[in-house]
């Protein structure tokens, strides 16, 4: 037979929850970072003192499109059974 040997605590439902929404901010802010450095690579191609509007509107549409997907990814996240 196979009994379970160590019982699992039990807990809180509102921890589980704070923890879950933790972890997703967590998640949420990696996924930023990763995105934004991305964008940075993509479009910036020499740093000066400032960009060109090539670059600024390369790098606003890159965060925009990054935004939708950061925007489903946390949609997905929130509406998964946890």
């Amino acid at each position: 037979g196979g009994g379970m040997a160590g019982q699992q605590p039990k807990v809180s439902p509102q921890l589980e929850q704070f923890l879950a929404q933790e972890q997703q901010k967590v998640v949420l802010n990696q996924l930023i970072a990763k995105l934004t450095e991305k964008c940075w690579e993509k479009c910036v191609s020499y740093p000066g003192k400032r960009l060109s509007s090539s670059e600024e509107s390369c790098l606003k549409y890159c965060a925009l499109r990054q935004l939708d997907a950061t925007q489903y990814i946390q949609h997905r996240l929130q509406n998964r059974e946890l």
